[in-house]
């Protein structure tokens, strides 16, 4: 499908940072395929998300990771970008970009955890416009006011949307609530259309380039192991892997039987070795770490 210079339309990602006293992560949305709805063309959204709570004491130092495919399907025609609302199967108007200063337009609940009142909707009001040279391109830009309603209170805040970007300070699309896999705080960190080719165009706030939000300090632990494949002399060597992470390792073969093992460390690697010989064939390992973090290796052994 041909790009739009309103919003694209494809080959297009957004990547998120979460981060507060309470919690850090990332988000990663992008434009996974078309499909149509009642007759207009739409793109179907993904969202791939990874964020860490560290202050609700039930959910304190865990780790909540997940993909929604499909996330939400959106439509631009006559200059609108619409939202597909599955509970009303109706198009809502996220952004009318020929919009002037005053108007309004509503949004309804569009996630089904918040109430069970399909006719609550945030109303929605324009209450500025203008342009912003951004990587050489004037974009237009419009600040949106969320006004509280019968149903919906809201803040009296606003937010700035971007053409072709969106929300830099808030939700990819206006949210009622909030569930669990949803961290409340969230900031664009970069969008990218057309990542390689010759009309490539980038944009990205602060210092964090976009690959590394799928990163954390945890994951980084369990990335650098590497383990010396095929084993020959019955030590299975995982590098990368100091006895201060370390919370426990268990080796199993492939029917899942478990195999008693002992282990230590030797200049920043893990050295574990079988108790009895091991034979020709695939054994796994399984680490865990003190940070909650488990990762399973596949070991090959060579006799």
């Amino acid at each position: 499908m041909a790009q739009n210079e309103l919003w694209p339309t494809a080959n297009a990602e957004w990547h998120y940072g979460i981060s507060s006293m309470s919690t850090n992560g990332f988000v990663k949305i992008k434009i996974d395929r078309d499909t149509v709805i009642d007759g207009k063309n739409c793109q179907i959204y993904t969202r791939e998300y990874k964020w860490k709570n560290t202050s609700i004491p039930i959910y304190a130092d865990s780790v909540f990771q997940g993909t929604n495919d499909p996330w939400f399907i959106l439509s631009l025609e006559d200059s609108v970008l619409y939202a597909f609302n599955k509970y009303r199967s109706q198009f809502d108007t996220l952004l009318n970009f020929k919009a002037e200063i005053g108007d309004r337009w509503q949004f309804y609940q569009n996630i089904d955890v918040c109430s069970d009142d399909t006719n609550a909707h945030i109303l929605i009001e324009l209450t500025g416009k203008s342009t912003e040279v951004v990587n050489g391109k004037n974009l237009l830009t419009f600040t949106t006011k969320k006004i509280s309603t019968e149903e919906m209170e809201f803040p009296d805040n606003e937010t700035v949307f971007y053409q072709k970007i969106g929300f830099l300070q808030d939700y990819f699309v206006p949210r009622f609530c909030y569930d669990i896999s949803e961290a409340p705080q969230i900031s664009l960190r970069c969008f990218t259309e057309n990542k390689g080719l010759s009309n490539e165009f980038f944009y990205q706030r602060g210092s964090i380039g976009c690959e590394s939000l799928l990163k954390t300090a945890d994951d980084l632990i369990t990335e650098k192991m590497t383990v010396v494949n095929p084993v020959l002399d019955n030590i299975i060597r995982i590098n990368n892997l100091n006895m201060s992470d370390l919370k426990t390792i268990q080796l199993f073969d492939n029917l899942g039987k478990e195999l008693k093992i002992s282990f230590q460390t030797e200049q920043g690697n893990c050295l574990i070795t079988p108790e009895k010989h091991l034979t020709t064939g695939i054994y796994f390992c399984s680490v865990e770490l003190h940070n909650g973090q488990k990762q399973t290796i596949k070991i090959s052994v060579n006799n």
